[in-house]
């Protein structure tokens, strides 16, 4: 399950016109639709787990008359995570959703490494560079949610 989908409904998408930078596949869908992913991701059942989308296009694809379906996520894919586990009273599963169940699905164990967090609020500030695997070239990706504010930070 991907935290965009979880974060978002298809309100948020057309709030003040169409925002291309929250068009992503699977299509956003209703605030109810989202309410249900967000149940099912709190719910602790073994088969849902984190699944981190991290799909980045070119700002000129993105901004063109027909945009490229996809969002980059990478800059703070578990910090966006937390915030909707916080936001339903759910941090206690994120652990699991996280960590335990993607891994226990395939047979193996959960990684021994951890992650800490802090809550504190940072801006998304920047484009990010991608290396278009032509030598040389970078183009620019928005990041998700670029300008906006992330509630939670890697310590």
């Amino acid at each position: 399950m991907t935290a965009q989908h979880l974060l978002l409904d298809r309100r948020d998408q057309f709030n003040g016109g169409f925002r291309p930078d929250t068009f992503w596949w699977p299509i956003i869908q209703r605030r109810e639709d989202r309410d249900e992913l967000r149940a099912l991701a709190a719910a602790g059942l073994p088969f849902v787990w984190l699944g981190s989308d991290s799909a980045p296009h070119p700002l000129a694809k993105k901004r063109a008359d027909c945009c490229a379906g996809g969002v980059l996520m990478a800059h703070a894919g578990i910090e966006f995570y937390v915030e909707v586990f916080e936001t339903m009273g759910a941090l206690d599963r994120l652990e699991e959703f996280a960590s335990i169940n993607g891994p226990a699905f395939f047979g193996y164990a959960p990684s021994s490494q951890t992650l800490s967090l802090v809550r504190e609020d940072w801006t998304v500030r920047q484009l990010f560079l991608a290396d278009d695997s032509a030598p040389g070239s970078g183009v620019e990706v928005v990041p998700f949610r670029l300008g906006g504010t992330v509630a939670w930070k890697l310590a």
